[in-house]
């Protein structure tokens, strides 16, 4: 996923944030529990091997940080968000998302 490009998914809508040789890591926009908080889970899976967990987040926080990078919230409404990934280089390491 190249940096700088903004992505804009729905309610249980994934973006691939990640893919290596047989690993890939996905970011689900689960949607709002409440007007103040925003669901996103994250998943990682590397062969036969898979972890995911789901973050519940104030909508006035614009920056979720990853192992292997950082979300940048653009807006965040009831039925969508909009964001981008910064970060995501070989640079960083090779830990799970």
């Amino acid at each position: 996923m190249p940096n700088g490009r903004v992505y804009e998914v729905g309610i249980n809508e994934t973006v691939k944030v990640k893919t290596g040789w047989m690993s890939r890591s996905y970011v689900l926009f689960a949607g709002m529990p409440d007007e103040r908080t925003y669901s996103l889970v994250v998943t990682f899976t590397n062969v036969h091997n898979s972890i995911a967990y789901n973050l519940f987040l104030p909508k006035s926080q614009t920056e979720v940080k990853l192992i292997k990078g950082r979300m940048i919230v653009h807006r965040v409404t009831p039925t969508g968000l909009s964001f981008r990934i910064e970060g995501t280089d070989k640079a960083m390491g090779r830990a799970p998302l």
